[in-house]
């Protein structure tokens, strides 16, 4: 299995000089399998440049799973312009959790209509399947997805994907439910150390962190997640590697470097400490690279 990053950063693009390395797009992350089943975890922006991969490689039978966390406009606006929907060959699975009110079909038929959109979902070329998801577990081919609600307004959803022998989690966006984010974890609500246990012995996190401590104190309610929390909760579940994503639109190059590096040092005498990263767009993960981090920037 790898991982390619299309899109990290949370809320709006954030274009610009000052993203260039970590990216402005938002999220939106390509996994492959190596029987070359493809899943698309989340269409925000970064979900256009994805699709224009996608036809540039294979210009017919474009086809695959799109596993949407929620229904807010950072993770789904890339889905009007993802060009794959729009091959006559084109076979695409869609899956969301289920809106309080009608279904996933209608939310994104709501999105590609007027006045938001010129065009409708019945206009695509490609053939479109909706599936409402709840918590549980499916199989798609050799592949196991498990789901498990995030603490985010609305109903959301982290993924569990496992196959090729190995696990990769994608929890975005997620909100401690406890009051202590700091890298001790003293005080873990029952609800945290659940979410844990999704997150343990994964191979790969792909965690939502995009306030520091001091903003999430003035943001609880807002559903995101702070990167001590998520770097303790992935070293006491013996996660192998966490990658810090949905980057604020107010950080930088610099200040997303300089936040690494200050949760690395505060970690720096912790045991069974992960690999601790932050999600670049352009960046390649494989997990079947059995010696050196198995990560590489493209």
């Amino acid at each position: 299995m790898w991982v390619r990053f299309w899109g990290t950063r949370g809320s709006i693009p954030t274009p610009g000089p000052h993203t260039l390395r970590y990216g402005g797009n938002t999220t939106c992350v390509e996994v492959r399998t190596q029987a070359g089943e493809l899943f698309i975890l989340d269409m925000g922006s970064g979900a256009r440049e994805l699709g224009a991969s996608l036809i540039a490689s294979s210009p017919s039978q474009q086809r695959g799973h799109i596993l949407v966390s929620h229904l807010h406009w950072d993770h789904i606006q890339g889905l009007p312009f993802f060009a794959p929907l729009y091959a006559p060959d084109g076979f695409w699975n869609i899956y969301a959790p289920r809106p309080p009110q009608g279904t996933v079909g209608e939310a994104f038929a709501t999105q590609m209509s007027a006045p938001f959109f010129p065009v409708t979902l019945d206009q695509l070329t490609g053939r479109v399947q909706f599936h409402d998801l709840k918590e549980g577990k499916f199989r798609i081919g050799d592949v196991t997805v498990s789901t498990r609600s995030l603490n985010h307004p609305g109903p959301t959803l982290g993924y569990r994907i496992e196959a090729d022998g190995v696990a990769l989690v994608y929890a975005c966006d997620h909100e401690p439910y406890g009051k202590d984010v700091s890298a001790s974890c003293r005080e873990l609500d029952p609800q945290d150390c659940a979410h844990g246990d999704f997150l343990a012995g994964a191979d790969l996190v792909i965690h939502d962190a995009q306030y520091n401590i001091g903003e999430f104190i003035l943001k609880r309610g807002w559903g995101h997640s702070v990167g001590e929390y998520v770097v303790e909760l992935c070293r006491l579940g013996g996660v192998k590697h966490v990658v810090l994503t949905h980057h604020d639109p107010m950080r930088t190059d610099l200040i997303i470097d300089e936040s690494l590096e200050q949760l690395r040092r505060t970690f720096a005498d912790r045991i069974g400490m992960p690999m601790v990263t932050a999600a670049a767009e352009g960046a390649v993960i494989d997990l079947g690279v059995a010696d050196g981090d198995g990560c590489s920037a493209h």
